[in-house]
């Protein structure tokens, strides 16, 4: 090991050259030494180990987590589970996207049309699909409609375009926001047979892929929201147990349906039409999102979860 002095100097070249990014000559002129001294002083900060490289490959496999794969399985009756392992410097949304596109190429060949929710999850799943156009093109549908008041990037619509620009699929719409600010506004378009059909549509596909939200966490934080409820209906929310949501259906921790006033501020299908699709693949990622993954997976409504490896270990050490 060199002396501190060293490490010292060793840190500060490496840090100068790999997170400001200025070249050897610069430094070189900066702390008065040859470009030769600089570049052996980067070579002994990896030498050291003082400095670490990370190459992550977007094309590259996603590693995984057979064992804790099996747990979920057997824990809550999945009929498969997909576990994105842990790796530095990559965001779990981005694994889990990355992984989510995996196991879409395994199964496109085997299915005809696709549905889809919404959120950050979904879109970073939408994102990372690339695949050759199918013969038929595959039926491409949101599960609920947009949602211009948070992030129209991860709505329903887009992210249906996302996945349409990635496998060549058809996309199909909901015209219709998913989340309304009245009550009688939702009771109003999902009233129209326009809305009715595109849903009724989605609720026929083959397989989904499912955001999953948590109360008062990203997503669900947003639908609260936008839907403007009122203090009553705040409190009532509140005091009801929602643990998390699909879809914009809330959940409890054990993952039953709660029908609550905000049911009519939602514009997407519903929980009964979400079990009748044979596959149903929840996408989840980060462990601040536990309890409504766990709510989720209790409720019956998916048959397979992807997810990160530190969000698998924890919904498998809760009792």
């Amino acid at each position: 090991m060199a002396p501190r002095r060293d490490i010292e100097t060793l840190v500060k070249v490496a840090r100068l050259y790999y997170v400001e990014g200025r070249n050897q000559s610069r430094i070189a002129r900066e702390l008065d030494i040859s470009t030769s001294s600089v570049s052996r002083m980067l070579t002994q900060a990896r030498n050291e180990g003082l400095v670490t490289i990370i190459i992550n490959d977007p094309n590259a496999t996603v590693e995984r987590c057979p064992e804790l794969e099996q747990g979920l399985v057997d824990r809550f009756g999945l009929t498969r589970a997909w576990v994105a392992k842990d790796s530095p410097g990559v965001p779990a949304l981005d694994l889990v996207g990355r992984l989510a596109a995996e196991v879409f190429a395994e199964l496109a060949p085997q299915i005809r049309s696709v549905g889809l929710s919404w959120g950050r999850t979904v879109a970073s799943f939408a994102r990372s699909v690339s695949l050759p156009a199918q013969t038929p093109a595959l039926e491409l549908y949101p599960l609920a409609g947009g949602m211009p008041d948070e992030d129209a990037a991860t709505s329903g619509n887009a992210v249906i375009g996302m996945l349409a620009e990635g496998c060549g699929g058809r996309a199909h719409r909901v015209d219709a926001p998913a989340i309304v600010q009245a009550a009688r506004t939702g009771r109003a378009l999902r009233a129209e047979p326009m809305v009715t059909r595109a849903l009724d549509a989605a609720a026929r596909c083959d397989l989904a892929f499912i955001g999953v939200g948590s109360m008062g966490v990203h997503w669900s934080a947003g639908i609260v929201r936008t839907m403007n409820l009122s203090e009553e209906e705040l409190e009532e929310l509140r005091t009801s147990g929602v643990a998390g949501d699909v879809c914009g259906r809330f959940l409890d921790d054990g993952g039953r349906p709660i029908v609550t006033v905000a049911d009519d501020h939602v514009i997407g299908v519903t929980l009964d039409q979400l079990s009748a699709i044979p596959r149903r693949i929840g996408l989840v990622s980060g462990a601040e999102k536990s309890r409504g993954a766990s709510a989720a997976l209790r409720s019956g409504v998916l048959t397979g979860v992807v997810l990160d490896e530190h969000l698998a270990e924890v919904l498998l050490s809760a009792s």
